[in-house]
Formats: structure tokens, sequence, C-alpha cells
């Protein structure tokens, strides 16, 4: 993953969580995550929906930085994710910032491509970060006030069956 794209809240004492959504899902080394480290990912996975139109579910997948670091409002928080081709249509990510359990906001982020397929990406709302080099993607959303948690929910996957991987999560 391009370490370049963003700034790992991981390392030290840093922790990552998750539930996953019903019926054949799995989150798969969860603290490669939060480890500082870009050439690691946790994995997540969905089965297959039974019509063939691609993958469903949703995931909620957090990372907490360590112990007494707190970033401020107006940081961009989100994850450097890869497995998520973005000429595909119908990525939706939801990113939320948390202040020990309690909610500091947070967006829903559509990632694709455009509806005729010309692999020109998108990236919504407006005031979403998305970015993508190589094999990964950040995507993130700027804070609405100080956090130590950012979570990702993962409502749908594109019709690849690829894992999504989360290398790191992390701030710009």
């Amino acid at each position: 993953a391009d370490a370049s794209l963003c700034m790992s809240i991981g390392g030290g004492d840093a922790t990552a969580s998750g539930t996953t959504c019903p019926g054949g899902c799995a989150i798969e080394d969860p603290d490669k995550a939060v480890d500082g480290l870009y050439n690691t990912a946790a994995t997540l996975s969905m089965a297959g929906d039974p019509s063939g139109s691609g993958q469903g579910g949703a995931f909620e997948f957090s990372g907490t930085a360590q112990a007494g670091v707190v970033y401020p409002t107006g940081t961009v928080a989100g994850a450097l994710i890869g497995g998520i081709v973005p000429s595909d249509s119908g990525d939706v990510i939801e990113v939320r910032t948390y202040l020990g359990d309690l909610p500091a906001g947070g967006w829903i982020v559509s990632l694709g491509g455009d509806a005729q397929g010309n692999g020109e990406f998108f990236c919504e709302p407006s005031t979403a970060t998305c970015e993508t080099s190589g094999d990964s993607t950040f995507v993130g959303i700027a804070s609405q006030s100080d956090f130590d948690r950012i979570e990702i929910g993962l409502v749908h996957l594109g019709a690849g069956s690829e894992p999504l991987r989360v290398y790191e999560f992390c701030t710009r």
C-alpha cells in the first residue's frame, strides 16, 4: 500500500475491533489495520450475493489510537484500503469518528466509476477525501470534533470477489 496517502494511527497499544454481518462474513487479522505497517492488512470478506450481482452485507470495523492520543477537529480521518477497484460502481463506505465511546461525526462515502464504464473515478460527497495510488485507496472525511477512534462501515462491495484489505486506519 502507498504510505504517502495518509499517516497511520497505529503502533504502540493501538487496537482494532469489528462486528461482522451475519451469514458468511469474516474479519481476518484485525490488528494488522493498526500495526503502523503499510505492507500488512486486515481482510474483510463477504459471502457472494445469491443473485449473482456481487457481494453484499455490512461490517463495522474500527481502529483506536494509542492511549492518550487525540486528533483535533478538522483532521481527515479514514482508512487506507485495497481490493476495491475505483471503476466498479456501488461501493459504499461509512466513515465515523469517536472520542472514547461518544460519536464524533461521520459521513457515507460512495466510491465508483461512472455509469458508462469508462473508468472515471468518483468520490461523493464533495467533502470526502479519496485518493488512489496503485492498488490502495485512501477514503476519509474531515472530523466534526476531536477523536481517538476511526470506524468504517461497509454497506456494499462491488461485483469483485476479492476481500477488502484494510491496510491502516489513518489520518491526513
